[in-house]
């Protein structure tokens, strides 16, 4: 199976806090649920590398729901304590969360989040179109 290269950013995921006037607090940068599951492999003597897709039960049944379920429910929890703690810190916030295969852990999470996996693309895209209509 091919996989994506090291400095590929949907291998990331980050949590970015900005203020309702739009100034930018600062943020997380979490491992992906594809880099989760690559680190698994290439770090194990004998673990495969597992597809993202699949079933993802609470326990794992075989190796490989076990590490899907791991990597894909250890990223929600680890999103949903980030964003308990910045609610306690900020107050109620609207929360995006982006790139890492978010579109796959943002059914697991608690908290009700906008997901955008190409938002990097659609930002650049836009910057884009903006110089080019001045």
């Amino acid at each position: 199976k091919m996989l994506p290269p090291m400095n590929c950013p949907s291998l990331l995921t980050t949590i970015d806090v900005v203020s309702s006037e739009g100034q930018f607090i600062g943020g997380n940068i979490l491992a992906g649920v594809t880099m989760r599951l690559r680190a698994l492999n290439l770090l194990t003597a004998r673990l495969p590398l597992v597809d993202k897709e699949g079933d993802v039960p609470v326990i794992g049944y075989d190796t490989a729901t076990a590490m899907r379920s791991g990597a894909v429910l250890g990223s929600a929890y680890e999103i949903d304590g980030t964003l308990d703690a910045i609610e306690k810190k900020y107050g109620e916030i609207t929360t995006f969360v982006t790139g890492g295969n978010t579109s796959i852990v943002s059914e697991h999470l608690r908290h009700a989040v906008r997901t955008e996996s190409e938002m990097l693309a659609k930002g650049l895209n836009r910057i884009l179109l903006y110089n080019e209509s001045i």
